[in-house]
């Protein structure tokens, strides 16, 4: 249990102070942003580049983790959908909100916290193969869903939709690290002298800062209706997803025990404000989204604290 402390408590209480400090005033508004910006775009690519020159893989193909890990997103996304159609009467192009906010994972800023904490640098090579395809197959999902739903969209939707995604893609800061650290990897080229210096001063900021930009961001969420749909979605979230997860990579396609580990957390982890980038992006479901991102974070010190246990960590 003392472990379990010692892994969950540094974490949300950098979040806290973020929180707080935002609340208080302390930092202007603009801090947030700018921030967020800031870790998204240097220290968070630069640990995952040099996480991923590094890895041994051992010729590893992750077949079976992102197998097992969408298996369980795509079957919480059609709960969640389910439920707001036909439990809450909201409309169908509601579907796919629904589902990114209780399938889309907060796996930058606090899953990978979590998971060097608890799993150490070898964590991180799982956690970074499945953050390789996490953004693009759920805004992807998202975008397809939107659009067969819509009233008189169709095919020019997915398509216009599409181009903008790839584009976005194209010129994310997460996945061109995660590009070329895999390329770096592929040509077996040395990370040594000034290089490995400044990549020694950079990549250590990458976990507190991100970890202060969630707390100050959740200053701009709150709780604003649609509280039903966020609890459904917060349970699927948070205790669902990961049991699915759990049993589908630990049983189905039986990956090593880490990889286990660091795929139940990363499903355990609160919904990620992207959640609420694309609801506003298509201009419905907002309210659940910034509740469920709410909601999960709050709760996820419980949760993930659980989960760890059920892990054996601790």
């Amino acid at each position: 249990m003392s472990q379990l402390v010692e892994i969950v408590l540094p974490v949300f209480a950098l979040i806290l102070l973020g929180y707080g400090l935002a609340w208080s005033g302390y930092l202007p508004d603009g801090t947030s942003r700018a921030l967020g910006d800031f870790v998204f775009k240097v220290p968070i690519p630069a640990l995952v580049f040099y996480t991923l020159a590094t890895a041994k893989l051992d010729n590893i193909v992750p077949w079976g983790l992102w197998f097992g890990y969408f298996g369980g997103v795509a079957l919480v996304w059609a709960l969640a959908h389910l439920a707001v159609v036909y439990v809450f009467r909201r409309d169908q192009r509601v579907g796919p909100i629904a589902g990114v906010s209780a399938g889309f994972s907060n796996l930058v800023l606090l899953a990978t916290p979590i998971v060097e904490a608890a799993f150490g640098p070898e964590g991180l090579v799982p956690h970074f193969m499945l953050l390789s395809v996490h953004l693009p197959v759920m805004m992807i999902a998202s975008t397809v869903f939107f659009a067969l739903l819509g009233e008189e969209e169709g095919a020019r939707s997915i398509r216009d939709y599409a181009t903008e995604i790839l584009k976005n893609l194209l010129t994310n800061p997460i996945i061109i690290g995660i590009l070329a650290g895999g390329a770096w990897r592929f040509f077996e080229l040395p990370i040594d002298g000034f290089f490995a210096e400044v990549l020694g001063k950079i990549t250590p900021t990458a976990i507190p800062l991100a970890l202060l930009a969630m707390g100050l961001s959740l200053r701009r969420y709150g709780i604003i209706g649609n509280i039903g749909p966020a609890i459904v979605f917060t349970f699927l979230k948070l205790l669902v997803l990961p049991g699915i997860v759990f049993f589908l990579v630990g049983h189905v396609f039986e990956l090593p025990r880490l990889w286990v580990s660091v795929l139940v957390i990363a499903a355990a982890s609160p919904t990620g404000v992207n959640a609420y980038l694309i609801a506003n992006h298509f201009g419905t479901g907002q309210g659940m989204a910034t509740n469920t991102i709410t909601l999960t974070t709050g709760l996820s010190v419980l949760t993930i604290s659980f989960w760890l246990f059920v892990l054996g960590v601790g």
